[in-house]
């Protein structure tokens, strides 16, 4: 654990005051076919692979993904795990100093604006990330995406204030 909090803390200090918001087709290109893994704020690793077709596979420093998708909306990324009522939705602002990101939280995030995680781009699936044999769509999650707190067919959405 140690080990990790300082590997987090290394990482969080490089380039502080040199790090460039990206944009929505920024964040997409980077994202896009590459791994991201890094540290949270709470010292847990995570490591995810951001398909095209917006699934993400890997750890998400919970959990293995098992019907995790991403998107991007203007300058954030965003996640989407689980069904229904359990949906939970992390947005993210990404800020890049050298081969560092910092990964702020967004709106619907009870904590906006405080730093999250801290990570890298590994190209492709160095990890060999896989759905472990329990293929799922994203069509359906992305589209349940809260616009201004409510899912897109009107359901409320109340975020998890204890989640990250």
């Amino acid at each position: 654990m140690r080990l990790r909090l300082a590997a987090f803390c290394a990482l969080s200090c490089i380039g502080a005051a040199n790090a460039e918001p990206l944009d929505e087709a920024q964040i997409r290109a980077l994202f896009t076919d590459n791994t991201i893994t890094g540290y949270s704020t709470e010292g847990r690793y995570f490591s995810e692979y951001h398909q095209a077709d917006g699934r993400v596979l890997g750890n998400n420093g919970y959990y293995i993904n098992t019907d995790a998708c991403w998107t991007t909306k203007p300058a954030q990324v965003c996640y989407y795990y689980g069904e229904g009522e359990n949906r939970a939705v992390h947005c993210f602002t990404i800020d890049k100093a050298g081969d560092t990101l910092k990964m702020t939280l967004a709106p619907p995030s009870l904590r906006a604006g405080v730093l999250d995680a801290t990570a890298k781009v590994e190209k492709g699936n160095p990890h060999d990330h896989t759905d472990g044999g329990h293929g799922w769509f994203c069509d359906g999650l992305i589209s349940r995406a809260p616009v201004d707190g409510r899912l897109a067919d009107g359901a409320s959405r109340h975020a998890d204030p204890t989640f990250r």
